[in-house]
């Protein structure tokens, strides 16, 4: 590293910090506000709850990817981990807090970009940022999931990897990999953080960059056990990639997504187009900030890959769009810089108010009569098992895992916007299956809750085409008339108590 260039690149950052604190105190603040539904209400989107899943069993000495296992990124189940041991519950409000804070980190970085030259540009860029985060639906808006943890280093990455010193594209690599760590499409971030590299015309940044996100990588990977990472998180995506979409469910949520998301980022994509009228046609749009547009490219990939368009995708396009968009609206006079605000206000109030009825949106299954009985029936270092897909079950239990999975869709070959029918059954994900035997026989769950007799998602579910009963897998249900007995019927739900007389086999689930 040049000892002139890391100079350089520190006093920039101080100058920054010491111009600009009082408007990253004003980002936190406005971070804060949006968020103030998630401060009174728990649980948003089911995500939330398999990340608690998994973090409560690390609580009780669970390992992840071995006895927690979703194909997820670690990261956010160690956020989750952390908050429940230093507030000493599972509740879900301190995680959106959390999640606030880390917005406004978002914030205060695309804030710091070097291509904003003023005041108002940067003041702009944070409060796009803010507000676009949470232009969702309250499912999306207010959850604090996967892609809201990766928008904070994702955010960094960007922004570092244009600046032109070797230590800013180091930093790059490693935010890059942060939020890569978080959630795994950012992968393809490796892109435009290479070309914004490159700009430098010193190639040896590259390496930098792509030495810092090796290290990044490592320095959690390093921790877990590196060949389940690898698979559960990297490999055992088939499935949920390939699988043959429904296509008149993929054309509703396409269209309907797409229209509820236009709508509701107006704010930002009404600039960008004006940019774009501004330079006359898109080709000489794109020679300007061509990182940026990149960026958007590989991020509206990320969102159209597996073609389930779920809102929380789009989360990754909100930097380089709002990076795009800020110049513009901070030009703005007149009646339309007065139409841009009063689009942003609507826009952020609405989703703030929607945030406080989230059933109005997204209806969750009431789970709180299962975990009343399970709170009656079990230790809170007891596992319990879950047939099915209902992970808010499990977290409003308070128990660790049983079965090691945080739902039965990799067994079943269950998936988002795809038909259910026992046709999914081959879709399994490999080595699911061995990994709920093998946890069940290790550590038989103290109880097992079957959805499959309620009307719960697609497992038993009347407007489904198919139902998922334990006899589909015959060595589990073996092992659960063997070793349980039936014990009551809550909600629908099927639930078996181990019996005492189960001592425990370490090798029958092989």
């Amino acid at each position: 590293m040049d000892a002139g260039e890391g100079t350089e690149s520190s006093t920039r950052w101080r100058e920054i910090a010491r111009r600009y604190a009082g408007m990253a105190g004003a980002f936190f603040v406005l971070a804060l506000v949006v968020h103030v539904p998630g401060y009174f209400h728990q649980l948003y989107d089911p995500d939330e709850a398999t990340i608690a899943d998994q973090a409560i069993t690390l609580q009780h000495g669970g390992r992840l990817y071995i006895d927690a296992i979703d194909r997820k990124p670690p990261l956010p189940t160690y956020l989750y981990h952390a908050m429940f041991a230093l507030f000493g519950n599972v509740d879900l409000r301190p995680v959106h807090l959390l999640a606030a804070l880390l917005l406004a980190v978002a914030a205060c970085a695309v804030a710091a970009d070097v291509s904003l030259r003023t005041r108002a540009e940067r003041a702009w860029a944070g409060v796009l940022m803010i507000t676009a985060a949470v232009a969702f639906l309250p499912d999306a808006g207010q959850a604090a999931n996967y892609a809201h943890f990766a928008l904070a280093p994702g955010a960094m990455a960007m922004v570092l990897a244009r600046r032109r010193s070797t230590r800013s594209a180091a930093l790059a690599g490693l935010a890059l990999a942060g939020a890569v760590l978080c959630r795994q499409t950012w992968l393809i971030g490796l892109l435009p953080a290479g070309i914004a590299v490159a700009r430098s015309r010193r190639w040896k940044h590259l390496g930098w960059m792509f030495g810092g996100f090796l290290v990044g990588i490592g320095l959690v990977v390093v921790w877990l056990p590196t060949a389940d990472v690898w698979h559960w998180v990297f490999v055992s995506n088939q499935g949920f990639l390939l699988t043959a979409p429904n296509w008149s469910m993929v054309s509703v949520s396409f269209f309907g997504g797409l229209v509820l998301l236009v709508g509701l980022h107006l704010p930002l994509l009404v600039p960008v187009a004006l940019r774009v009228r501004a330079a006359g046609s898109l080709r000489r749009a794109l020679q300007v900030d061509r990182d940026l547009w990149v960026w958007w490219a590989t991020a509206t990939i990320a969102w159209i890959s597996g073609f389930r368009f779920f809102a929380h995708y789009w989360i990754q396009s909100l930097p380089p769009l709002v990076l795009l968009a800020t110049p513009v609206v901070a030009r703005l006079a007149g009646r339309p810089r007065t139409w841009i605000i009063s689009l942003l206000v609507v826009v952020t109030v609405a989703a703030v108010v929607a945030g406080f009825t989230p059933g109005t949106f997204r209806t969750l299954p009431d789970t709180t009569p299962l975990a009343k009985y399970v709170a009656a029936h079990t230790r809170p270092d007891q596992p319990i098992l879950v047939w099915g897909n209902l992970p808010e079950a499990q977290w409003e239990s308070d128990r660790p895992l049983g079965g090691a999975l945080v739902h039965s869709d990799f067994v079943t070959g269950v998936s988002g916007n795809r038909t259910s029918d026992p046709n999914t059954v081959p879709a399994i994900t490999p080595g699911a299956y061995a990994a709920v035997l093998r946890s069940v026989y290790t550590h038989p769950p103290q109880l097992v809750l079957d959805t499959s007799t309620a009307d719960l998602r697609a497992y038993g579910g009347q407007y489904f085409d198919g139902k998922y009963p334990l006899s589909v897998f015959p060595q589990l249900k073996y092992f659960v008339d063997t070793y349980y007995t039936p014990a009551a019927r809550v909600n629908g739900v099927t639930i078996y108590r181990l019996r005492q007389e189960y001592s425990g086999n370490s090798g029958a689930g092989s």
